[in-house]
């Protein structure tokens, strides 16, 4: 998704962003986008991370 979270930011409470940005400079998020867009996500459809780990834990090794 072009712009990651921030794409979606319009969608967010203030707090959400906040502790988003905050999560953006932590080491451990730090190069990893996609760990933010899918905490992202989990805000715009709650449950939308645990299915999304769910299919990829039912999913066989390659």
């Amino acid at each position: 998704m072009r712009g990651g979270w921030r794409a979606l930011a319009d969608r967010f409470t203030d707090e959400q962003v906040e502790r988003l940005t905050t999560m953006e400079r932590h080491p451990a998020y730090t190069g990893r986008p996609e760990f933010l867009l899918l905490e992202a996500l989990e805000y715009v459809q709650p449950g939308l991370l645990g299915e999304y780990l769910a299919e990829i834990a039912a999913q066989p090794e390659p």
